[in-house]
């Protein structure tokens, strides 16, 4: 299980880095990491003869597969993070370990993900506050007011302390959306077509001579790209959160024996 754990912590650090530089990590990272853990694992159930070992990792792969495809289709993760889950999944095995790594993936993703907008808001301060007020200025403020006074009132008739907190969750929701959307135009940027690479995330369609390319949450395709090149074409690129540091903090963690349960 050391060796696992080594082997996905090299691995993950490398996807890590390079999903940090250009938000893709590359195809033989992840299947390289399924090949050699399965590997490992056929070689150390033989020498042990121990079947059951081989059975866990192989039904670990299983579930993980499963579950990087629901990730994937459910636009929580990119084909990159999805495949490098999979290989998590031989070195985790079907367990209750795996349950453990799943929460554990879910409170370092919130973690990794509140740090990162905020490092994202600080280095694109200037056009972050612009995009936060004109992004404030367009909402119905008013809105906000009702739906305090709105809830406080059960507080107020109740005299139930509690509810009080539910006024602050009205106005802090929308704060929080717009903080969102500000950090996330903040990640809009424009892109040579000779940069282009599969996967990008148009942020908005593009009209050619005889075509109109879309958006798509699976990015740009190599048919798409080379249209747009043979256009000469400059076009918006919405750049997304590179998750796979996350990942490999769920790992670290998962590694150090937090066990919920």
């Amino acid at each position: 299980m050391d060796f696992l754990f080594l082997l996905a912590l090299i691995w993950l650090i490398v996807a890590s880095i390079q999903d940090i530089r250009k938000r893709e990590v590359d195809n033989w990272l992840s299947f390289s990491l399924i090949a050699f853990s399965l590997a490992y694992v056929i070689f150390y159930s033989l020498l042990n003869q121990d079947i059951s070992f081989f059975l866990h990792s192989l039904l670990g792969l299983t579930v993980f597969i499963a579950l990087g495809f629901a990730f994937y289709y459910g636009r929580v993760f990119a084909g990159g993070d999805a495949k490098l889950i999979m290989g998590i999944g031989i070195i985790i095995g079907l367990t209750n370990s795996y349950l453990n790594f799943l929460l554990l993936l879910l409170i370092s993703g919130a973690i990794y993900g509140t740090f990162y907008t905020l490092f994202i808001s600080i280095k694109h301060r200037k056009k972050f506050a612009k995009e936060f007020k004109l992004l404030w200025k367009n909402e119905k403020k008013i809105y906000f007011v009702l739906a305090s006074i709105i809830l406080l009132l059960p507080a107020i008739l109740l005299q139930n302390a509690v509810l009080l907190a539910l006024p602050a969750l009205a106005i802090l929701f929308p704060v929080i959306l717009i903080y969102g959307k500000a950090v996330e135009n903040c990640l809009i940027f424009s892109k040579s077509y000779k940069e282009l690479t599969v996967g990008d995330w148009l942020y908005k369609s593009i009209k050619l001579k005889n075509k109109t390319i879309h958006p798509h949450w699976e990015g740009l395709t190599e048919s798409q790209i080379a249209l747009l090149q043979k256009n000469k074409k400059n076009i918006l690129i919405k750049d997304g959160v590179p998750f796979v540091p996350a990942i490999l903090l769920a790992l670290i963690l998962w590694n150090s024996h937090f066990n919920f349960w």
